[in-house]
C-alpha cells in the first residue's frame, strides 16, 4: 500500500479513536482540516472506494485499486446507470490520474473509462438480443452490488 494511504489510515484511526473516547472536544474539525491539507486526494479516493464497493468489487480489490494497482478480475459488476449486472470473464481495473485534470482520478476497466465500459457492455448485451440500444436512464435505485461481491474472482 502506498505510504500516503498508510499515513492517512493511521491519521483516520487516531482521529476516530479520539472522537469515540470523547477526547476530541472540537478537535475533530481540526483533524479533518489537517487530513484535507496533508492528504488532498483522500476525499476523492474515498469516493472512488465507495463507488468500487457499490459496483461490486470486494474490499480486497478496492484497496488494491485505490493504490492505483492494475487488478485483474473475472465476475459480475453492477451498473446503476443500466440497473443491470454485467459479467466479464477477464478484465483489468485501474485507477489513474485524469490526464485532463491531474487533481482528479478516473477508473478504467480494460483501458476504458468505467462508465463507457458499462455502456459498451450494455450495447453488446442488446446486440446479442437483436435489440437496438437506447439511452439509459440515470438511476439512483437500489444497490444490488452486495449480491455480487462474492462473485468476483482475482486473476
Amino acid at each position: 500500500m502506498p505510504e500516503i494511504l498508510t499515513d492517512a489510515y493511521l491519521l483516520f484511526t487516531f482521529v476516530f479513536k479520539q472522537a469515540l473516547s470523547g477526547e476530541a472536544n472540537g478537535d475533530l474539525k481540526k483533524y479533518k482540516a489537517d487530513i484535507a491539507r496533508y492528504f488532498p486526494d483522500i476525499e476523492e479516493l474515498l469516493n472512488w472506494g465507495r463507488y468500487c464497493t457499490h459496483i461490486g468489487f470486494p474490499d480486497r480489490f478496492t484497496q488494491r485499486i485505490l493504490t492505483q494497482e492494475s487488478v485483474g478480475f473475472a465476475g459480475v459488476l453492477f451498473s446503476s446507470e443500466h440497473n443491470q449486472t454485467f459479467r466479464t470473464e477477464g478484465s483489468v481495473a485501474k485507477l489513474e490520474r485524469n490526464p485532463a485534470d491531474k487533481r482528479r482520478f478516473m477508473l478504467n476497466i480494460d483501458g476504458v473509462n468505467v462508465f463507457q465500459w458499462f455502456r459498451n457492455m450494455a450495447r453488446k448485451f442488446l446486440d446479442k438480443l437483436g435489440l437496438q440500444p437506447r439511452e439509459p436512464k440515470q438511476s439512483r435505485g437500489r444497490s444490488r452490488s452486495e449480491e455480487h461481491t462474492s462473485e468476483l474472482q482475482s486473476q
